[in-house]
């Protein structure tokens, strides 16, 4: 509107302009704070995915380090394993090397008996 027509203009219609403007400014100042709203968010979502990103990285590292040490530990289980599996080996060589030994004793024990009762036997012969 021009000056003219706001001069012809009645004061009941002057203010009701005023209340239109005032309200239209109430509007825009709502629409302003909910873009601001808008903008913060998305700064926020923006510095997030720095930090989500950063999130992920360290992540992937603890896998990493986790990876890492399942392999130590399954490696440290083979060890063990074939070590003990070696000490069974020896056990079972030295039992029966022990069980060879008392068996020939056992039986060089039984052949003595037995020529010793041969000769008992032998000697009531006579």
């Amino acid at each position: 509107m021009t000056d003219r027509e706001l001069k012809k203009l009645s004061r009941a219609d002057l203010l009701e302009l005023l209340l239109n403007q005032i309200k239209e400014n109430e509007e825009l100042r709502k629409k302003i704070e909910e873009l601001q709203g808008q903008l913060d968010s998305r700064t926020i979502m923006i510095d997030n995915a720095g930090s989500i990103a950063e999130a992920a990285l360290e992540i992937n590292n603890m896998f990493m380090t986790a990876q890492k040490t399942y392999e130590q530990y399954m490696m440290n289980m083979q060890f063990l394993n074939d070590r003990q599996s070696l000490m069974r080996e020896q056990m079972e060589q030295e039992t029966k090397a022990r069980c060879e030994q008392m068996l020939a004793e056992a039986k060089a024990e039984c052949d003595r008996m037995l020529a010793q009762a041969v000769q008992n036997g032998e000697d009531t012969d006579e």
